[in-house]
């Protein structure tokens, strides 16, 4: 039972899913983080039928990238996006580590982050634009986005918080470790060898990029802020997803899908 709330919970903080109410207490929450992913296998269903329903009526290439790059922040309610202004706008301040942390909590928003925004959504979309619409592609991004929060899971997990108070940190202090490891490491294997199996260039890129990012991660966490803070895993999702697609791309380009 406990694992069904955390699936609920799951679904109810990181995406605008309808989701039946449960209560937020350290046993439904354990295993919040091994069913994270989840949020992912369901925005990666919605852009596969998105991608036959553009099939089925002969959208536009426009269009067509257009429901990509939406969708992902429609389900979400802009969740993580909302984490990479935030972060974006800290970076840019060049400010001392304890001030960037403050940053990451400021209400307003700040231009750097208006400007980072702006950049993100237009390079994503032009990305999304190049995709030759296959049914090996849309497979691939259901992959990005279920393995984009795999390694948030992971990073939650392994890196200190910056808050003890944040609910980050409660994630983090009340998982099933154990349980969570081992979901998220057979999540990651069923996802990498779809990725390989489908394109081996297109893998081995994803995973090269999910390894980099989360390096990134971690010396930013240490070197940058005082912390892991969640503004940063949007940051970081984010970021993870748009070099991802441009591995699908390259993929393509290369004939390898």
């Amino acid at each position: 039972m406990s694992v069904f709330k955390s699936l609920i919970l799951a679904f109810s903080i990181f995406s605008r899913i309808p989701m039946p109410k449960a209560e937020w207490t350290q046993k439904n929450i354990r295993y919040l983080l091994a069913c994270f992913p989840l949020v992912g296998a369901a925005i990666g269903l919605l852009l596969m039928g998105w991608g036959k329903f553009a099939v089925s009526v002969k959208l536009s290439r426009m269009l067509f990238a257009c429901g990509l790059t939406l969708i992902p922040i429609a389900v979400t309610g802009g969740i993580h996006m909302d984490g990479f202004c935030a972060t974006a706008n800290a970076l840019t301040s060049h400010a001392v580590p304890e001030k960037k942390s403050e940053l990451l909590e400021q209400k307003n928003t700040g231009s750097f982050a208006v400007i980072s925004l702006v950049c993100y959504l237009l390079l994503y979309f032009s990305l999304c634009y190049e995709i030759v619409l296959s049914n090996r592609s849309l497979v691939l991004l259901i992959c990005i986005h279920i393995v984009s929060r795999i390694l948030c899971s992971f990073s939650i997990v392994m890196l200190p918080s910056d808050d003890n108070s944040s609910a980050l940190t409660a994630f983090a202090e009340s998982a099933s470790k154990t349980a969570v490891y081992a979901v998220l490491a057979l999540l990651l294997f069923v996802c990498e060898v779809t990725a390989l199996a489908i394109s081996p260039l297109g893998g081995c890129l994803i995973l090269l990029n999910g390894a980099i990012c989360f390096l990134l991660l971690k010396r930013m966490a240490q070197n940058d802020f005082k912390g892991l803070h969640g503004s940063m895993i949007g940051f970081f999702l984010q970021m993870n997803e748009l070099v991802s697609v441009a591995c699908i791309i390259i993929s393509q380009k290369a004939n390898f899908i």
